[in-house]
């Protein structure tokens, strides 16, 4: 079993494991292991076929040493064997790679401008952070968004980083954002759904008036708002 969190990170991994060859492949200078969440083949984020095609966002394991790879497009792998494992109730595939294994066979993305709508819905929304992630690499996800799709969203990457902050819950209470944890070597992050209306809806009004009234009202009656949003006060006036 993979634990990330007794592992070393070393961020220059991936160039120390990788070689580009002329003939557009990587090929692997080291025996290694790319790891991915198992539901990206049922959330259009990858697909097994002759080659396995995901995301490239992924965690390269060498040696009880790992990095995590943020590439915003769907890469195409030739492992020598895929494996599983479940990572905190998580199932996630393990592509296996000897040394000399070509890894990628054709490292010239293609861009992809609809990409953005199920990266977005798998991370953001379900909150579906892999385990190999830190709460920094959540906020850096979106950052090079415009060069892998062509699609320019935002100005700058401080919405995403706003959005990771607000899904970035302590592990000792969800409702407190982990940005105002003290002591965050002792409190591990937890991902909130940014859809959820128990959680990401701070209000009584907001969890009443949205279209999961079971989870809004039940949330309501147990989690006290001490405030009146402007959108309340508009409706009561």
């Amino acid at each position: 079993m993979l634990d990330f969190s007794k592992m070393k990170r070393d961020r220059a991994l991936g160039e120390q494991t990788f070689q580009k060859t002329k003939g557009g492949q990587i090929v692997a200078k080291a025996a290694c292991q790319i790891v991915v969440p198992s539901r990206y083949f049922e959330v259009g984020l990858g697909t097994i076929g002759e080659f396995v095609e995901c995301l490239g966002v992924f965690g390269l394991v060498v040696d009880g040493v790992y990095t995590a790879s943020i590439a915003l497009a769907i890469m195409p792998f030739s492992p020598d064997s895929v494996t599983k494992c479940i990572i905190d109730d998580a199932e996630y595939t393990i592509l296996n790679f000897g040394k000399g294994s070509t890894i990628c066979p054709n490292y010239n993305l293609v861009k992809s401008d609809t990409l953005l709508y199920y990266i977005d819905e798998w991370f953001y929304k379900g909150a579906h952070i892999p385990h190999f992630f830190t709460e920094e690499d959540a906020g850096k996800l979106m950052r090079d968004l415009e060069y892998y799709t062509g699609v320019k969203v935002t100005r700058n990457n401080r919405p995403w980083e706003l959005i990771t902050s607000f899904i970035t819950r302590s592990n000792k209470d969800i409702r407190q954002f982990y940005r105002f944890v003290g002591e965050r070597k002792l409190v591990s992050p937890i991902y909130v759904p940014l859809d959820s209306v128990a959680f990401s809806a701070v209000g009584t009004f907001s969890k009443l008036s949205g279209a999961y009234m079971d989870e809004g009202l039940l949330s309501a009656a147990l989690q006290k708002s001490n405030e009146i949003s402007k959108i309340e006060e508009v409706v009561r006036s």
